[in-house]
């Protein structure tokens, strides 16, 4: 399980999930993406949203977490 900070629309917000590295392509394999499914977001005094989320903004989310996971590796 992994624990991200992550600033959305201006809100601060804690993400926890699951991270699923991608694999490379090669000549026989297209590879996959990396992945992150989200299991809570909580947002000021620990309160978890993700229930109220639609799920375009889940999909945001799930993008930002991918990219602040590849900053940090």
């Amino acid at each position: 399980m992994k624990n991200l900070t992550v600033n959305y629309r201006g809100v601060i917000l804690e993400v926890e999930g699951e991270h699923t590295k991608g694999e490379e392509a090669d000549y026989e394999y297209p590879g996959s993406p990396d992945e992150f499914e989200i299991e809570t977001v909580c947002a000021g005094s620990k309160i978890n949203i993700y229930d109220i989320l639609e799920t375009s903004q889940i999909y945001e989310l799930e993008k930002i977490c991918i990219a602040k996971i590849n900053e940090q590796n």
